[in-house]
């Protein structure tokens, strides 16, 4: 009776607020099943015709309960899938000419899929059309929303036949809960709760109608996937065919990305029509000197083809057909289209916003223009990606979600209906997604605006994650390079977890928040109640003390008394009723003020992590406190700065003005990300595979959605825990005490080799690439470096020098001389930046580095300072284990980087005594990288090369392997077996990899 009565209160709670909402309040009456739990009781469910499962609710210290709404699933979620697939499928298909080998036209086989998918979906709609709910979705009063995918009936729990809602209606709240319990016959009771889990998933994968809609849009997706990409990739491989019969043309581009500076040129993409030829995208190379043209502009050059290489079948997935290095331009300039007018603002506001000369002006021509390039390589935008808030910075959904907010409350004060708020909403999305050079995540944005308004103009509810699926569907379909868009793929993880899991993880948040508070206030009760008690009882004590000096027993003498009780009213009671009261009340404003913020935060960055993890290799534990700081900063840019970018064009003194106060508002926002990206274990390195991280996550959230766990003090302790450990594990681990040993990473074609002993890890050489880098460190638990070591200034030893950064090594090292005589040289400033302007240290043979009690490493050349850097001027090293440390080398190995055979001839007899076991071949394995005397005269036993697989230069070489072969030397290669360990052990040298377990020296 107790558990009815209280449901009944709360339901009819409630029932009343909804009903004084207006239609807002019915809808939200209609559309939601909400389901609340108080002080322990059962459950009591309100159904809708939406069919939302209610989530159980935690009860905080105010009395109110927390409500956490499970959002529907759209029935769009297989067809992305399928979509998806099929692009992948037709890709791989046109891509490796397969499609070329049936014995059928392509065109035939088009036709053939589309009718098959076209078929498909009438199929699945009649096999639909039959059923209650599809009429409730297309004609019924409540309607679903957009392909919602869950029943339009009410929900049934078990064999009962009356409806959640109906029980609930019954139940008249102005009545008491006795009158109504003695007014109706004695029923059994009847159960409330979700059907078990195994129920649930046959109820869900049961064949029914509501299967073979699901099952027709999930074949018609894949076909006409099939269909859209073997005809877009088709004509792509045709063209690219074409165009490799005209090695030099003149042709007429249309520039449609913005320009990146690349190793030695700079590149652009552009849309380019010659005769003969369709309208197909090419890369462009820029002459060297020459500034490149700006997005929207239209070019006539004369050009050389360059086409495309079996590695870079990214560009084919990209839609590019081929690569030009231009040789002239003879015109450009903007057209009078759109586009052109477009491109031209864009052009003057960029130019506007480079002139402030500031990290700032660059970070506003990421966040109002799109045009991030620049940002993206320097130190800066390090700072950003390490914070987790470079999507504050290139243009996505966040950004169309503010514009659009700016532009309905705009529309809505102008008093316009409805259908010309949405067509001027459109047409200014859909501009400023051009003038943003259509980023995907930008236009899955604007789509998903324009269905959710579409949805109100025809009395349907919004339904965000079926706006989602269709949005999703439609830029797949239409295009199907979208289908390997990162950009795109983020933008769909993090918008399907904030709609979604956004009310579980605000609803634990909130919980936890109480929880927190309410602890917080017993520790305030103890303490306060502490001093009080120790205050009165001195007081007590002083008081009695003087009672007993003038008449003990007299009971007409009680001042001492009240002088105690005055004192212990003072020690407790004051400090519970004011002081404690104030300071709770005040925590829980703030913590209820940062509780949407930091639950969308986390929803989509737990949303996004498996693809950030395995691809960008980084997890950036500061990311939270990041938002929260430079979201509100980053919308005030954007929310002033477009306003003042278009009125700017009229009045150019007034942009002038505001951009120099948006510039100061950008540079703080710069200075902050810089300080948190400096704070220890700010961003840590980090490996996983792609497609397990995937499945997994996919499976946890799948498992999260249907359990639907909810917050309480008694479940708190399970995410708690497992926080904990996951903490644990990735933190705990890397900081404890390493074994000896020397790692040759792999991180493609250039050198990074990691040694280490106890506390204390040096890295020789970084690597070609960032990512690479950062997985290798992730791979070996690498959380921070005592020094980084530079062979010399080649791309592949020292490209990756700044993501370093996330470890914070205290010392850069190079070779004697290069700092002086090459200060100007961008690796070597990078090198002062990163140790945050100490000058790195030269090094010249003799000079020794102690890594542990039993590793040295030693410099074995050059002999005198260099003056430039070059494979002969590298440094050489000999890593040497002393296993009893009594002076005596028991094992050595010869770090060579780019030396030669040539070079290493240099190397004295009393520097190669006692040889060396193993040997780093120099140089990747190139042509005369050692010779067979010098490894004779050594006494080599195990050769290492880092090489990058399929590396255009060929190595290692054949000359270089057979002479390893020949003197009986094991070969081990990065290319071939990942990472190689060297482990030390009682004076002997255990080496590992992935292709073996163990060789022993």
């Amino acid at each position: 009776m107790a558990r009815n009565e209280s449901v009944g209160a709360i339901g009819a709670f409630l029932r009343s607020k909804l009903a004084g909402m207006g239609k807002l309040g019915k809808l939200v009456q209609g559309s939601l099943q909400v389901s609340v739990e108080s002080h322990g009781s059962s459950t009591q469910s309100f159904d809708g015709a939406h069919g939302i499962h209610g989530a159980q609710g935690a009860t905080g210290a105010s009395g109110a309960p927390y409500v956490s709404v499970r959002p529907a699933l759209p029935l769009t979620l297989f067809p992305v899938a399928a979509a998806w697939a099929g692009m992948l499928a037709a890709e791989a298909l046109c891509w490796r000419g397969l499609v070329d080998k049936l014995p059928i036209p392509t065109w035939f086989l088009v036709t053939v899929l589309v009718i098959a998918g076209l078929g498909s979906l009438l199929l699945g709609i009649s096999g639909f059309r039959g059923s209650r709910a599809f009429h409730r979705i297309r004609f019924g009063g409540q309607r679903a929303g957009l392909l919602s995918g869950q029943r339009a009936s009410l929900a049934q729990h078990g064999t009962h036949q009356t409806s959640n809602y109906q029980r609930a209606q019954q139940v008249q709240p102005a009545q008491p809960a006795q009158q109504v319990q003695s007014a109706q016959p004695a029923q059994p009771a009847q159960s409330t709760q979700p059907a078990p889990l195994a129920q649930r998933i046959w109820q869900f994968l049961r064949p029914s109608k509501r299967m073979s809609l699901i099952i027709g849009l999930t074949a018609a997706s894949l076909l006409l996937a099939l269909a859209s990409g073997l005809h877009y990739w088709g004509q792509l491989k045709e063209s690219g065919q074409q165009l490799e019969s005209l090695q030099v043309i003149e042709f007429g581009a249309r520039l449609i990305g913005d320009p990146s500076q690349g190793a030695y040129s700079s590149q652009s993409t552009a849309r380019i029509s010659a005769k003969n030829i369709q309208t197909v995208s090419v890369r462009l190379f820029w002459p060297a000197g020459e500034e490149p043209a700006a997005l929207g502009s239209r070019i006539k050059a004369k050009a050389k083809l360059r086409p495309l290489q079996e590695h870079q079948e990214f560009l084919f997935q990209k839609g590019i057909a081929a690569s030009y290095v231009l040789e002239t331009v003879d015109q450009r300039g903007f057209p009078a289209d759109p586009y052109g007018v477009l491109g031209k603002f864009r052009e003057t506001n960029t130019k506007a916003l480079s002139d402030l000369g500031t990290d700032g002006g660059l970070l506003l021509r990421g966040v109002l223009l799109g045009d991030s390039n620049e940002l993206y390589a320097s130190d800066t935008g390090l700072a950003f990606r390490m914070t987790g808030l470079m999507h504050l910075v290139a243009v996505s959904g966040s950004h169309l979600a503010v514009i659009a907010a700016m532009l309905t409350w705009l529309l809505k004060r102008l008093g316009l209906r409805r259908l010309p708020q949405l067509a001027i909403l459109a047409g200014i999305l859909v501009a400023y997604v051009m003038l943003t050079a259509f980023q995907p995540s930008a236009i899955r944005a604007t789509i998903m605006v324009v269905v959710v308004q579409a949805a109100g103009l025809s009395n349907r509810r919004a339904h965000a994650p079926s706006a989602l699926g269709l949005a999703a569907l439609l830029m797949i379909l239409i295009h199907p390079p979208t289908a390997f868009s990162l950009g795109f793929w983020l933008s769909v993880f993090a918008v399907a977890s904030l709609t979604l899991f956004l009310p579980l993880i605000r609803g634990w948040l909130s919980g936890s928040i109480d929880t927190v508070g309410e602890f917080a206030r017993s520790l305030l009760n103890r303490q306060w109640g502490a001093i009080g008690f120790w205050q009165g009882t001195a007081g007590y004590r002083q008081g009695k003390s003087w009672h007993q000096q003038l008449a003990i027993g007299n009971q007409q003498d009680t001042g001492g008394h009240r002088q105690a009780a005055s004192v212990l009213q003072q020690g407790v009671a004051t400090p519970q009723t004011s002081r404690q009261k104030n300071s709770s009340s005040r925590a829980a404003a703030v913590g209820r003020s940062l509780l949407d913020p930091l639950a969308m935060t986390l929803c989509a960055q737990l949303g996004t992590a498996p693809l950030t993890l395995p691809i960008f290799a980084a997890c950036p534990l500061v990311s939270p406190l990041a938002n929260l700081l430079a979201a509100p900063l980053v919308t005030l840019q954007l929310l002033v700065g477009l306003p003042t970018l278009i009125i700017g064009s009229v009045f150019p003194s007034i942009r002038g003005l505001i951009v120099r106060f948006l510039g100061a508002i950008a540079d703080l926002t710069c200075r902050l990300t810089e300080i948190l990206a400096d704070l220890p274990l700010a961003c840590l390195p980090f490996s996983s595979a792609l497609i397990p991280s995937l499945i997994w996550s996919l499976a946890i959230a799948a498992l999260l959605y249907m359990l639907w766990p909810q917050f309480s003090r008694r479940t708190l302790p399970i995410p708690a825990l497992a926080i904990a450990l996951l903490i644990g594990f990735g933190l705990i681990q890397p900081l404890l005490p390493a074994k000896p040993e020397l790692v040759v990473m792999d991180v493609g074609q250039g050198d990074a080799i990691l040694i280490r002993d106890g506390r204390k890890s040096i890295l020789l050489d970084t690597g070609p690439n960032e990512t690479a880098l950062l997985k290798a460190l992730g791979r070996n638990q690498v959380v921070d470096l005592d020094a980084v070591m530079l062979s010399h200034l080649d791309a592949d030893h020292s490209a990756a020098l700044p993501i370093l950064r996330t470890v914070q090594p205290e010392q850069v090292l190079l070779p004697a001389g290069l700092f002086e005589h090459q200060s100007t040289d961008a690796v070597i400033q990078k090198a002062a930046t990163l140790c945050q302007g100490r000058q790195p240290r030269g090094l010249l043979s003799g000079d020794r580095l102690i890594l542990g009690p039993r590793l040295t490493l030693t410099v074995l050349l050059p002999d005198t300072e260099v003056s430039e850097s070059s494979n002969e001027n590298c440094l050489v090293c000999a890593l040497e284990y002393d296993a009893d440390a009594d002076g005596r080398s028991e094992a050595r190995i010869l770090l060579t980087g780019d030396a030669e055979s040539s070079a290493l001839q240099q190397l004295s007899e009393a520097e190669v005594e006692g040889g060396f076991q193993v040997i780093k071949v120099g140089h990747h394995g190139s042509k005369g990288a050692i010779s067979g005397e010098q490894l004779k005269s050594w006494g080599c036993q195990a050769a290492l090369i880092s090489v990058g697989e399929n590396n255009q230069f060929g190595h290692p070489t054949p000359e270089t392997l057979e002479a390893l072969t020949t003197n009986g030397v094991q070969v081990l290669r990065t290319d071939l077996d990942g990472d190689i360990h060297l482990n030390f052990k009682q004076g002997k040298i255990e080496l590992s990899c992935a292709t073996i377990e163990q060789f022993n020296e």
